[in-house]
C-alpha cells in the first residue's frame, strides 16, 4: 500500500502523490479518489477544509512556455481538410511534471501525394483529445 503524507496544512505535492484516505476528506479540487486513497493530479500544496472536510492542492503558480520536444496535450477545436486547430491544455516536462498550459496549435493533416483530401473519414473530429510533441518555440 503507497504511504499517506504528513497531515500537515500546506505540504507540498506532485502528481499521484498520496495525500489521505477516502475515510479522512473527501477530494476537493485538483485531487481525485482512486481505491480508498486521495491523490494530488496537479504539483502543488495541499489545503484542508475543515468546514467541508474537503482535500484540495492548490497548484504551483508555473509560467511554462512550450520548447520543442515537449509533450502536449490538447482537444481538437476545428478540422479543415489540411489542418486541425488545437487548444493546448498541457504539457509534460520531466522535471514538472504535467503542467497546465493556455495554447493553441495546429496539426497538419497529410495526404499521400497526388491524392485529393479525403473529407469521409476525417483523421480528426472535434472535441477530440490529443497527444503529440511540440515542434516549434512558443514565443
Amino acid at each position: 500500500m503507497e504511504s499517506v503524507k504528513s497531515d500537515a496544512e500546506g505540504t507540498v505535492v506532485l502528481p499521484g502523490d498520496v495525500i489521505c484516505t477516502a475515510e479522512e476528506y473527501l477530494p476537493g479540487e485538483n485531487t481525485v479518489e482512486n481505491n480508498g486513497l486521495i491523490t494530488a493530479l496537479v504539483s502543488g500544496t495541499v489545503h484542508r477544509d475543515e468546514k467541508s472536510l474537503t482535500v484540495s492542492v492548490i497548484p504551483k503558480k508555473v509560467n511554462v512556455k512550450i520548447r520543442n520536444g515537449d509533450v502536449v496535450y490538447g482537444q481538437i477545436v476545428k478540422v479543415e481538410q489540411r489542418f486541425a486547430d488545437v487548444r493546448i491544455v498541457g504539457v509534460y516536462r520531466n522535471d514538472l511534471g504535467l503542467v497546465p498550459v493556455s495554447a493553441e496549435g495546429v496539426i497538419r493533416i497529410l495526404q499521400p501525394h497526388g491524392r485529393q483530401p479525403d473529407t469521409t473519414g476525417a483523421p480528426f473530429l472535434i472535441g477530440d483529445l490529443v497527444r503529440g510533441e511540440g515542434d516549434k518555440e512558443q514565443p
